[in-house]
Formats: structure tokens, C-alpha cells, sequence
């Protein structure tokens, strides 16, 4: 994904709540994926906790994944840990 297609689908998350249509673990995870390819990822997990949207096991692999690529070893072990 394109940066300006990560920023279209990060608008849009904002925005269909307005519609009463409220985003999911499952909306949530192929822009989590394509923010982690351009180092935003962290900051729409932040959003994510926020919500309490608990982690699915794909958006769990992902994040590992992401985590790994960014050279973020003792940041993946520590949510291992923690079991999400």
C-alpha cells in the first residue's frame, strides 16, 4: 500500500464512525500491516489499545512480523510475553 493509501484508509477510519459503522480488529489489520512496511504501525496500535480492541491471531502475526523487521526483538518478545 501506497503511502497515500495508507493516509485514504486512515481518514476513513476516522470518518465511518460518523456512518454509526465503528472499525474492527479485522478492519484495522491490513493497515496496521502496510504501516508497519513504512514505520507507522505504533501509533494506530496505540489507537487500537485505546479502543480495547484485543488482537486477533493474525494481526498478532503481523505485529510480531512487523516487530521483527524493524529490529524491534526485545519489543516482540515483551508482547509475546505478555500473551496477546
Amino acid at each position: 500500500m501506497e503511502d497515500r493509501h495508507i493516509a485514504t484508509a486512515i481518514q476513513l477510519l476516522k470518518r465511518i464512525p460518523l456512518y454509526e459503522i465503528f472499525p474492527n480488529v479485522t478492519m484495522y489489520t491490513p493497515i496496521v500491516d502496510s504501516m508497519f512496511k513504512v514505520g507507522m504501525a505504533f501509533e494506530l496500535l496505540n489507537v487500537m489499545c485505546s479502543k480495547n480492541l484485543i488482537t486477533d491471531k493474525v494481526n498478532f502475526e503481523i505485529l510480531i512480523d512487523g516487530l521483527e523487521k524493524s529490529r524491534r526483538i526485545d519489543d516482540a518478545l515483551e508482547l509475546i510475553q505478555l500473551g496477546y
